[in-house]
């Protein structure tokens, strides 16, 4: 019953009359308000001067989502070293994957540095067949082989003009046809 005298909400009635008033608080909601002597609801405590209690800000923390030429480049560093951008998100103090997706959108020079970091990566990968193909020991040859399918697959994707299976031929200029008659064929001897 501490929280009738001491604590008042703007209007200056107390929090224990402002609770009986109003009929859809639960028994519980009260019970907490006694305890801890803050209000639960719409009600704004003072502290018996007439002045509101305020709560101290806490400092926010948590993943960053304002974009900084630092966060920026050492993402496009790890992304460069093989690194995928699922553990580098999951990282702490490291964007959400959506984030870095709106960043790209909104910064070409992040998206520039991105898009070399891929190319890059795609080439790390593409060096790292070589090594597990021959490093492998005979008993593994299966695990091997499905590994470097999956990088060959990755690779097509990611950079399909350097990687893919398939090349696309494209012929630009002009074709002259001319027609010679010979009288040996036509006929006519």
């Amino acid at each position: 019953m501490q929280a009738r005298g001491r604590f008042r909400d703007i209007r200056g009635n107390s929090i224990a009359r402002n609770f009986r008033a109003n009929t859809c608080k639960t028994r519980r909601n009260v019970l907490t308000v006694r305890k801890r002597g803050i209000p639960q609801g719409d009600n704004l405590a003072t502290n018996g001067n007439g002045k509101a209690k305020t709560k101290s800000k806490k400092k926010r923390t948590g993943r960053p989502t304002t974009y900084t030429e630092a966060i920026g480049k050492e993402i496009c560093e790890k992304l460069s070293c093989g690194m995928s951008l699922t553990k580098i998100c999951k990282a702490s103090k490291m964007p959400d994957r959506a984030t870095v997706y709106d960043w790209r959108s909104e910064h070409a020079a992040f998206d520039n540095g991105y898009a070399r970091a891929r190319e890059m990566y795609a080439d790390s990968v593409f060096d790292d067949l070589f090594t597990l193909a021959d490093d492998t020991d005979p008993d593994d040859v299966q695990v091997a082989r499905l590994q470097i399918d999956v990088r060959k697959w990755v690779l097509a994707r990611m950079c399909p003009k350097k990687y893919s299976d398939y090349q696309k031929v494209e012929i630009d200029g002009t074709l002259t046809i001319n027609m010679v008659s010979d009288p040996v064929l036509d006929g006519k001897s």
